[in-house]
């Protein structure tokens, strides 16, 4: 996940993809740098393990790829003095993971994840976990059609041994003008991530279930991806929970499609979603804590160094901006403003 979201800023922002030169499906040989893009991966992950998948929240599975510091609790980071909320109940504390940190509400179990482009968190209430909060840098690949999906999945049953055509036949069609069809997909996306992790994703990435999807409503918004994004917008939406209570998100996500290139007389181009954040809670308290919820979820800030090595590790504009504080609040603001306006009456 972390290596296609990378390719996919490189090549947004860079280049145009190679021409490839059509082949059969019969023949189902990789492409040379489709090949070599998940040959990276493989040896990224071959002595990695895969954890235990489960649809209820648990502390476990941080990324190998970076180590938490020493620290005084059980969630590898440290926190601070409450910072009370009379009109939720909810107090927040700073959360400093080291490289990052972010308000949660006191008491929440927290779960980092990832890193650079695909840094990612969850928090919940370990008392009730329908209350949650999440952030994701990036998930990708998301179908863009039929054709590529059905294409990729005969390629992939014609080749021999792990692929990675069978990734991008597996992954989920979204329709990417509607931020909402990519929460429609969202159980079918994490267990994509399942299946390949440890292969052609990252190990230690958890996902809220959330079943039986409705949306209520999609506020277009406009953010610092908005020039590259076929869609942004935050999503008011319905759900059933992984304990069967009914509950309601406040979700927000920048469609970004990658360049179009073709392979075997198809169009192989994907979508990735950046910043994809949720406020989650139980349907009849929603009102009462999106508002302070919402202010935790997009508190997320990373330290300078962690800015400056982001910006070597991948000079790439969308990886650069997924790591910028400014950009962080930026999208917070435009979000919340949307929202305000929208939903909150004073």
């Amino acid at each position: 996940m972390k290596k296609i979201a990378i390719l996919l800023a490189v090549l947004m922002l860079a280049v145009i993809f190679a021409g490839c030169a059509q082949e059969s499906a019969e023949d189902a040989e990789l492409d040379p740098e489709i090949a070599e893009l998940f040959e990276e991966l493989n040896d990224d992950n071959d002595t990695a393990e895969e954890p235990p998948v489960s649809d209820l929240p648990d502390d476990t599975g941080l990324n190998d790829d970076f180590q938490m510091p020493d620290t005084d609790n059980d969630d590898g980071g440290a926190y601070s003095d409450p910072e009370p909320v009379p009109s939720s109940g909810i107090q927040l504390v700073q959360y400093d993971g080291g490289f990052f940190s972010v308000m949660i509400p006191a008491g929440w179990t927290i779960q980092p994840m990832g890193q650079y482009t695909d840094f990612s968190f969850r928090a919940w209430d370990p008392q009730n976990p329908d209350y949650e909060i999440f952030y994701y840098g990036s998930l990708s690949p998301f179908n863009r059609s039929y054709q590529t999906m059905e294409w990729n999945k005969n390629a992939a049953a014609m080749a021999t041994g792990p692929n990675p055509y069978a990734v991008f036949g597996d992954a989920p069609l979204i329709d990417e003008t509607d931020v909402g069809s990519m929460f429609f997909v969202w159980n079918e996306y994490a267990n994509l991530v399942a299946t390949y992790a440890g292969s052609y994703m990252n190990l230690g990435f958890s996902f809220p279930a959330m079943y039986d999807l409705e949306v209520r409503e999609e506020i277009p918004v406009s953010t610092y991806f908005s020039s590259i994004a076929s869609s942004e917008a935050v999503v008011l939406a319905d759900f059933t929970s992984a304990a069967g209570t009914q509950c309601t998100g406040k979700l927000f996500a920048s469609l970004i499609p990658s360049p179009s290139y073709v392979e075997g007389g198809v169009d192989q181009s994907w979508v990735e979603a950046v910043g994809v954040t949720g406020v989650l809670a139980p349907a009849d308290a929603f009102e009462g804590v999106e508002e302070i919820l919402t202010q935790a979820a997009f508190s997320l800030q990373f330290s300078d160094a962690y800015m400056a090595e982001a910006q070597t590790y991948a000079q790439a504009q969308t990886t650069q901006a997924l790591a910028e504080n400014a950009v962080l609040q930026m999208t917070y603001d435009t979000v919340n403003a949307a929202w305000s306006a929208r939903f909150r009456y004073y």
